[in-house]
């Protein structure tokens, strides 16, 4: 049976180049089709800022039915907020569709989904957007239930936190990731989902302190281009999430198809996306790969010559491990852990710390063990 009810399209709204803060232009409630886009095309230069009085607002709220199609284009939103609620920057709901195009959400929060939320029905697309530093206690990036969908499609999160799906948490929905990049999430894993509808495609899922590739994503990694691999951006403490040249998310890679130049929303910002690591710093990566079983690696950064230890404790504070113990030259260096205790014993699944040492400095990085 075919339905005979078509999108109801709307008349482009055209926003100017600047920032748009106060009222009026936060908590705009869309209750049918809405098209809008900046003048110069540019996410950069036309800014939607939500902060202001002291109060929370919110960035947009669409709602409406089927056939009603919403599209926002080149737009930055910034400092929304929905302490109580979902999607600071975005909600969506009533079964409406909504596609955001080159868009940036930053720096936005929430109580679920601190970006974008997707709930009763509604089906929300992503594409060449940045969602990054965002925060929620599910979904610091994107919350999805009530039989809605979230596709996600050559765009970038970065450093979103929650204490359930740093990046994305879904339940009961659909959740669709190709040709994008969810990285260096904290709290929780990249993606928390419960007996979803999961789909990836060439897509890279890194540094996540809560897990990259685990629970019912530990099947997609390996297959069909995914991947867990740094993606070198080129400046995150500064919100630079462009990839630098030496990025394995350009082509030729392996996950990076031969019809696309590169994935996430940004390509090349920068000769090296090598870590900034200030000069006389002791510099202990996050290890690779991370939740792991049975080695890892670590990469090191020694500002002096000296002894060095890398150390690995439990949760209790114990020594299980002494990875490196020995004189070595300044610069860098990589060490291996095989996940064995000091009596040569595999260690169990778990939480454990690695902590290395020189010249009463110390770095700490916590990692999990896998069975």
């Amino acid at each position: 049976m075919t339905s005979d009810r078509r999108p109801n399209y709307a008349p482009t709204v055209v926003l100017a180049d600047g920032v748009f803060t106060g009222p009026g232009n936060r908590d705009i409630e869309c209750g049918g089709s809405v098209r809008m886009r900046s003048a110069s095309g540019n996410a950069e230069n036309c800014v939607v800022d939500c902060s202001g009085d002291g109060e929370p607002h919110r960035g947009f709220s669409f709602y409406g039915e089927s056939n009603h199609l919403s599209i926002v284009d080149s737009v930055t939103i910034i400092n929304a907020s929905a302490p109580s609620g979902d999607g600071a920057a975005v909600r969506c709901s009533g079964w409406t569709r909504v596609t955001l195009r080159g868009c940036r959400l930053s720096g936005n929060t929430a109580l679920r989904g601190g970006a974008v939320a997707a709930d009763s029905g509604s089906s929300v697309f992503l594409s060449l957007c940045e969602l990054s530093e965002n925060a929620a206690s599910r979904g610091g990036a994107v919350y999805c239930a009530d039989s809605s969908s979230i596709w996600l499609t050559k765009s970038t999160l970065a450093c979103n936190s929650a204490d359930e799906g740093s990046g994305v948490y879904v339940s009961d929905g659909f959740l669709t990731v190709s040709y994008s990049i969810l990285a260096f999430g904290e709290g929780g894993e990249a993606v928390r989902s419960y007996d979803d509808s999961l789909r990836f495609l060439y897509t890279d899922i890194y540094g996540n302190e809560g897990g990259d590739w685990v629970g019912p994503l530990r099947d997609f990694r390996g297959v069909n281009g995914n991947v867990s691999v740094d993606p070198l951006f080129c400046d995150p403490a500064a919100g630079d999430y462009s990839i630098g040249e030496n990025s394995p998310c350009l082509e030729p890679s392996a996950c990076v198809p031969s019809y696309l130049n590169h994935i996430g929303a940004h390509g090349v910002g920068c000769e090296s996306g090598d870590p900034q690591i200030p000069p006389g710093v002791l510099y202990l990566s996050q290890n690779y790969p991370n939740p792991f079983n049975p080695t890892t690696d670590f990469a090191l950064v020694l500002p002096v010559p000296g002894r060095v230890r890398l150390v690995v404790y439990d949760l209790r504070g114990r020594v299980v491990a002494t990875v490196l113990d020995e004189q070595r030259s300044s610069g860098e260096l990589v060490s291996r852990w095989d996940g064995r205790n000091d009596n040569g014993q595999p260690v169990a699944a778990g939480v454990y710390f690695a902590r290395l040492e020189q010249a009463g400095r110390s770095d700490v990085r916590k990692i999990v063990v896998v069975k």
